[in-house]
């Protein structure tokens, strides 16, 4: 759910928190009972344009957020259980079109980092979580 402060017809600024579930790797630990969680949770301001008003509405967003990550369960060697979260900066970028009260748009989330604690490590390492999502919305009069 949104709430859209309009700066003029085109331009909007709205808060924006979604959260991405990347799914589960199971068949993990010694018994293969274990399974490997990562998630992230994405809160920022989206800026909004779109291209002008009538039936279908093209439209962009961008949103500079703060991406908190989390990841657990068995590590590499698949018994040593990692618990372990990573918070930084992401970039959500977002295209669509709006027809009459629905919308449908493309997401990409920009999510790359650098952690010791994901995985013990004798060094950080770099990881790419970057999603691209289909999403659908209403609009609420």
């Amino acid at each position: 759910m949104r709430w859209r402060f309009a700066l003029s017809p085109r331009w909007s600024l709205g808060p924006s928190v979604h959260f991405v579930g990347y799914g589960d790797a199971t068949g993990l630990g010694t018994a293969g009972d274990k399974s490997l969680s990562p998630s992230a949770l994405v809160y920022g301001v989206e800026a909004l344009m779109s291209a002008r008003e009538g039936r279908v509405q093209p439209f962009a967003g961008l949103t500079p957020c703060a991406v908190h990550r989390r990841l657990s369960g068995p590590g590499k060697d698949h018994v040593t259980l990692v618990d372990d979260t990573s918070t930084g900066l992401g970039l959500c970028a977002r295209a669509g079109v709006r027809l009459g009260t629905s919308e449908i748009s493309v997401v990409y989330l920009w999510n790359r980092f650098s952690s010791y604690g994901l995985f013990p490590s004798d060094r950080e390492r770099d990881y790419n979580w970057d999603t691209v999502a289909l999403r659908f919305g209403w609009l609420l009069p």
